[in-house]
């Protein structure tokens, strides 16, 4: 969390500056920060005092450096603003800064969140009628039943997410109600852990229904990107919320092919995937007999594999050892020595079409031998349903 602390006086542009406002504030509410925590973190990130106060007189105010302050604001200058029941506030001895208004309308709606968050705790959504709503073997009715008691029409627009931890399945719980907390504030989704991992069932304007989800997968994408824990995300195509088992099973096979670890894979529109998704039904052992594929696994194993083959990723979406080299904040020449220890260890030649693409789809496998478990966690109600 500390390199979200993000200094605004150090931003390229007022737009970077607001991004990475919103950014770390949807963080601190993606880890049900504490209100202690996001005063401290705010007067962080706005480099002056902070504080909050309760309808009960409960008063939280800390330094930029993370002190705690006394109640006294020292004869500065507050800007307060509600967050429901409470009151939070910027101090400063001078004019506000260019991003105060964002940094308190954001402060605001961070401590409501997490407000709202504990109460909802105590009145979550029962897992029975996602699972319900979410599997093609219930009746109809039951169906319709559950769908009404999610507050969810059967004829809305709506598409299915599902979420996994890129760590331990311990974590699972965690991260998973951690997003489903984020996607019922800001996209009103109704969802639930179900097995090893969390569906959710996001709703979509049925005046437009393809056009608010891709609205949808780039707001998800650039909350994500600031998440405190790496995670992996499915995302079925939209469809009538009759029908969401059918958008469940997409977002169950894209998450197949999500990977933190990989360019811009750590959420996979089901509707790109095209024919890989026809890898998918490949059987893991083979995967595991090919020699490339187990390459790239003992790559992934040490950390400085890693880096080899996050630069082998680079290279390929880039083209270019200098464009992947200013992507990684790397010297050409420490790319172009480790893609010739890749190239050496695979066998290929990166400036071979055919060998490109060899890796390309050595890197895909690699993603779905990890990832051969998924299936195995979906719930047992909605795991054989259809694509």
């Amino acid at each position: 969390m500390k390199a979200l602390l993000m200094k605004l006086s150090a931003m390229d542009s007022d737009a970077e500056a607001a991004l990475r406002v919103i950014a770390y504030f949807d963080a601190l509410t993606l880890r049900s920060a504490t209100p202690e925590m996001i005063v401290r973190g705010t007067a962080a990130l706005a480099e002056t005092a902070a504080g909050l106060r309760t309808e009960d007189g409960v008063e939280h105010r800390f330094a930029p450096d993370g002190r705690r302050l006394s109640s006294s604001s020292d004869g500065r200058r507050r800007r307060e603003q509600r967050a429901g029941s409470t009151t939070v506030w910027l101090e400063r001895e001078d004019a506000p800064a260019a991003m105060d208004d964002l940094i308190l309308e954001r402060f605001a709606l961070a401590v409501r969140a997490v407000g709202s968050d504990r109460r909802e705790r105590t009145d979550t959504v029962d897992t029975a009628l996602v699972e319900t709503a979410l599997s093609h073997r219930e009746p109809l009715e039951e169906r319709s039943l559950a769908l009404r008691r999610l507050g969810l029409s059967a004829s809305a627009q709506a598409c299915v997410v599902a979420i996994a931890p890129a760590g331990s399945v311990e974590s699972a719980g965690e991260v998973g109600s951690g997003i489903l907390g984020m996607l019922r504030r800001s996209h009103s989704a109704r969802g639930a852990m179900l097995g090893g991992m969390s569906a959710a069932i996001v709703p979509l304007a049925a005046t437009d229904p393809g056009a608010a989800r891709e609205d949808f997968l780039t707001s998800l994408r650039s909350s994500l990107a600031a998440a405190p824990a790496p995670v992996r995300v499915g995302v079925g195509g939209a469809i009538g919320a009759f029908d969401a088992h059918r958008s469940w099973a997409q977002a169950r096979l894209a998450l197949r092919f999500s990977s933190p670890n990989r360019l811009d894979a750590a959420v996979i529109d089901a509707e790109q995937l095209g024919a890989l998704s026809a890898l998918s039904t490949v059987d893991a052992a083979v995967w595991q007999r090919d020699p490339r594929v187990c390459a790239l696994r003992d790559f992934s194993t040490t950390e400085n594999g890693r880096i080899d083959l996050a630069v082998l990723e680079m290279y390929l979406a880039h083209g270019s050892l200098r464009l992947a080299g200013s992507a990684l904040h790397m010297h050409h020449s420490s790319v172009a020595s480790r893609l010739a220890r890749v190239e050496e260890r695979l066998g290929l030649d990166l400036t071979n079409p055919q060998d490109v693409f060899d890796a390309r789809l050595g890197l895909i496998a690699l993603t779905l031998l990890e990832t051969a478990g998924d299936q195995a966690e979906a719930p047992a109600a909605a795991a054989g349903d259809p694509v």
